[in-house]
């Protein structure tokens, strides 16, 4: 007997098909970049030993872990890969990944906040991908919000999120930028990071680790779903320092906290990468 199917259900098998075949090649891809990353991409790794000091801080149940780098590119979750590495597979690590399904970028997303599978960039699924292929969990955060009472829900989610994982002292991802540089130079911090640190009894058991990337740009540009495979990659991590001395440092300088992450983001690149934060970290520099 020969099955006639009705054009609706053809077209729908047929969209479902072409779907599990974008998949099933970002998944493919995802896989390799991520095999390129840890055995071929030319990488210069530094301050390995801040990173060690970073996880045994959370290995040993001392306090949770807040990691801060820039951000360049959808494979900068490699990044957090790296650090996922050294610490206890049975802790938590989560990521706080901002999403465009609200502001200015409304259009291209539905209004359910489900993808549109014809208009999200394979990028970004393949940053997603990478993320599940190494066990980091991604929390979807709105980058923009429409009024009043959604920015009231963004903040109370990451309040949320930051108290959960850290209170269990676990590991938090932030990309304070809240989005990937177009020109490789830091762009400016959010300032609702501060609602992670709204609770002392976790906060002030909590590390910060921060990282300097430069090169991810080149290897997965923001707005490409090609990859230059011989891009060399420049990893930096930071000296760990708490929220306490973040404390003092906002108020020997009189700063802001999300300005204070940046400063020990920018003090690990090149001058010419500090972007709108010239100024102010030409400042700090000329202080200490």
């Amino acid at each position: 007997m020969v099955r006639i199917h009705a054009p609706q259900q053809m077209s729908q098998e047929i969209a479902s098909r072409r779907v599990k075949g974008k998949d099933w090649w970002v998944g493919i891809t995802s896989k390799a970049l991520i095999f390129w990353a840890e055995h071929l991409i030319r990488k210069d790794i530094k301050g390995k030993e801040n990173l060690l000091e970073a996880a045994d801080h959370v290995n040993k149940d001392i306090g949770g872990l807040i990691v801060t780098p820039n951000h360049n590119s959808f494979v900068d979750i490699i990044l957090m890969n790296q650090v996922r590495n050294e610490i206890n597979p049975r802790k938590s690590f989560r990521v706080l990944w901002a999403n465009k399904f609200t502001g200015k970028d409304k259009g291209k997303y539905s209004e359910t906040g489900q993808e549109d599978l014809r208009k999200v960039l394979a990028a970004g699924k393949i940053g997603k991908e990478i993320a599940k292929m190494v066990n980091i969990e991604l929390v979807d955060v709105p980058q923009e919000a429409k009024d009043f009472g959604s920015a009231r829900n963004i903040i109370n989610q990451m309040r949320s999120i930051g108290e959960e994982t850290l209170g269990n002292k676990n590991v938090l991802g932030v990309f304070p930028e809240g989005t990937r540089s177009r020109n490789g130079m830091l762009g400016e911090a959010k300032r609702a990071l501060k609602v992670l640190f709204n609770n002392p009894a976790i906060t002030d058991k909590t590390l910060i680790l921060p990282i300097a990337a430069t090169g991810t740009g080149e290897y997965l540009p923001p707005d490409s779903e090609k990859p230059n495979l011989l891009a060399k990659v420049s990893i930096i991590y930071g000296k760990p320092y708490t929220y306490v001395q973040a404390k003092e440092e906002m108020e020997m300088f009189k700063l802001s906290l999300e300005t204070i992450i940046m400063w020990h983001i920018g003090q690990l690149l090149p001058e010419e990468k500090w972007g709108i934060y010239k100024d102010t970290f030409s400042r700090i520099k000329a202080v200490k």
